[in-house]
């Protein structure tokens, strides 16, 4: 699925999407980077990219880890943030993982 196809699976409006193009080929510090270049204004925020790194990511982001995040697989990490770029490794506290 394409990012502008899960916005609207969850109503999101097309306007809502911006795209990284870094985001395909990064690894878990350059996705880090990225979430913590975003603005507070997105919040909540989605990721759309692929595995192996999106596992790594979120393995490195929450106390909780994965196994494997499946194809159409979301999975929701919360923080006791306020801005993005606060957002360090080991700080989130993820859900279970949902399918689309």
């Amino acid at each position: 699925m394409t990012a502008e196809e899960i916005a609207g699976a969850f109503h999101c409006s097309p306007e809502y999407v911006h795209r990284q193009t870094g985001i395909y080929k990064a690894g878990p510090e350059e996705l880090l980077q990225i979430l913590n270049e975003q603005p507070d204004i997105y919040d909540p925020l989605l990721i759309v990219g692929h595995n192996p790194s999106l596992t790594q990511f979120a393995n490195l982001l929450a106390i909780d880890t994965l196994d494997s995040l499946p194809t159409a697989g979301i999975y929701t990490i919360l923080f006791p943030l306020a801005h993005w770029q606060d957002v360090q490794f080991g700080m989130g506290q993820g859900l279970m993982p949902e399918f689309l």
